[in-house]
Formats: structure tokens, sequence, C-alpha cells
């Protein structure tokens, strides 16, 4: 348990760090931070914080890795407005031993055309664009009963704009307890995102999007329905809410909807439904409308390894 001291502590660090009011300047680096990752947290209005129960806690509370016990393997394809595009691949590695569990997503960020210019004002061809971000995670559960996991993801950002180039590290620490009221199951998360260094091109330098979540989630109704709520606080913005929920028809077919209140991007409702096929394989969509700026569709592809459907 004094491992979990620790990762308490850093919490708490991270939470004063995004409701202090020293930080002026509103820009940050590393877009590829701040898109959304994995469809069925996407699909809930990444209410995620709190649920972190498959394979894309990786990216939203690496803690809630650590009770995955399936080898499994995730491919995503996220399509944005104005031609953004994000490709990524996940996979996940249990250490049965330790009650642990092991995480890597690699994610690609790419633009769609750039109107480049030299230094005289003329157009030259269009420069390549996008950022690379690797996250590599460990979780353990520190409890006898199994109910309170720690979380840590290692980030790697790398950027590029024609032949600019940057790169940096930063980190994510999560914790996650499950709990029961009344044979109600429900789950409490906290985690905070993006801890690092500065990086920019040049002299520009610009800190990472840092933010704290806290999120809470229950099970209903014989687990048909999932309910969650996450609060988040940005250091470089103010508190909002994300609200999701998902449905699920049979064990094989969930339909899943949800709420994102990050105004600054007009984001607004997310549908979307999952699909288990067999062997181990599912299907994931989700779309999401950001309103003047356009939509947003992402789908996925997995497979658990293992005797589970």
């Amino acid at each position: 348990m004094r491992n979990a001291k620790w990762i308490v502590l850093l919490l708490v660090g991270g939470v004063f760090a995004c409701f202090g009011n020293a930080w002026a300047d509103k820009s940050t680096a590393a877009n590829i931070l701040e898109f959304g990752s994995g469809v069925r947290p996407t699909a809930m209005g990444e209410a995620f914080c709190g649920v972190a129960d498959d394979i894309n806690a990786i990216c939203w509370n690496p803690a809630g890795i650590a009770w995955l016990n399936k080898k499994e393997i995730s491919l995503g394809h996220d399509g944005y407005y104005q031609d953004i595009r994000v490709e990524s691949i996940s996979g996940i590695y249990p250490v049965e031993d330790i009650l642990a569990c092991v995480g890597l997503n690699v994610a690609s960020l790419r633009v769609g055309e750039i109107i480049g210019m030299d230094n005289n004002g003329n157009k030259i061809p269009n420069p390549d664009a996008g950022d690379i971000l690797v996250t590599l995670s460990f979780s353990q559960i520190m409890d006898e009963d199994m109910r309170l996991g720690v979380g840590l993801g290692i980030k790697w950002i790398h950027q590029k704009i024609a032949e600019e180039k940057a790169s940096g590290m930063a980190c994510d620490i999560g914790v996650l307890y499950k709990g029961n009221y009344k044979d109600c199951p429900y789950t409490v998360g906290a985690v905070v995102q993006n801890i690092g260094e500065k990086i920019g091109f040049v002299r520009e330098k610009y800190k990472l999007p840092l933010i704290f979540k806290i999120g809470v989630s229950s099970r209903i109704l014989g687990d048909k329905i999932l309910c969650a709520v996450d609060l988040n606080k940005p250091i470089k913005d103010k508190v909002y809410l994300n609200i999701g929920g998902e449905y699920r028809v049979t064990d094989n077919i969930a339909f899943r909807a949800g709420f994102n209140g990050r105004d600054q991007v007009d984001m607004g409702m997310s549908v979307g439904f999952g699909i288990k096929i067999r062997n181990g394989i599912r299907f994931d969509y989700s779309y999401e409308g950001y309103e003047e700026l356009g939509n947003a569709m992402r789908v996925s592809v997995g497979r658990k390894f293992g005797n589970e459907n």
C-alpha cells in the first residue's frame, strides 16, 4: 500500500496544478493528446475515467487494466472533420502472478491538406504534418479484496511539420476503486493526464494539456445498463462534465450514447454500438457531432485471446 500512497500524493499534486490560476498562457502542445482515443469511450461521451474496464483504459485511466485477465489486441481508425485522421493499435498482456497488467497503445495523427508558404510568401508543396503518440501503461491491484488498483502510463510524443520536428515525454497517473452498495456495483476513478515537459518547434515551446479527471460509474438491472459521469478540469480551461451510458441488448450487442461538455470545440451528443462476433472478435462504431466543424466517425476491431467471447 505504500506505492498507492505515492500515487495518491501525485494525484493531489496534479489537482492543485489544474485548479491553480497561475497559467495565463492557454496555448498547449501535442494536439494528439486532446483527441479522445477508443470507440467505446467516445461513444459514451468520453465518460470513461470511472469505467476503465477494457483495453481503452490504457489511454483513459491506466489503473483499470489491472483487472483484465485476457491477452487482447485492437486496431482503430478515427475520421474527423477537415480530413484529420487518427490510426491506432493497442495491446494488453496480463501478469496474473502479481495481479498486474501491461498495456501498449501506438497512435498516429495525420491532417489534411495544408497550404505552405516560404519566406517570400510563395506557395510550396503540401508540407507533411502529424503527431505520433506511444503510451506504455502498467497497473496493479493493491489490496487482497481486489478493489483498489493503481496505474502509470508513460508517453512519448513526436510532432512534425514539414522539416521541423519536436519530441517529449509525459505520464498519466490513475487510481480505480471497485465497490458495492446494497448489491449495486460501482466504480470510482481518478487520473491526472499529460504530466510532462514543454514541447515546441525552434524557439516556441508550449506546455502539454494537463488535465485532472474524476469519474464514477455503476451497473444496474443485472449489468444490462452502465451509467457513467466524469468531472474534468483542464489546466487551461474551466470544469466540465461528461455523461454516458451503455445498454446491453444481449451478451453480444451493446448500444451507447453520451454527452461531452467540452464546449470549446462545439462537442455534444455521441452515439455508437458494439458487437461481439465469435472467437473473441468484436467490432465497435461511434459517431460524434461537432456542430459547425463537422462530424467524427470511429471504428475499431479487436480480439481477446482465451476462452472468453
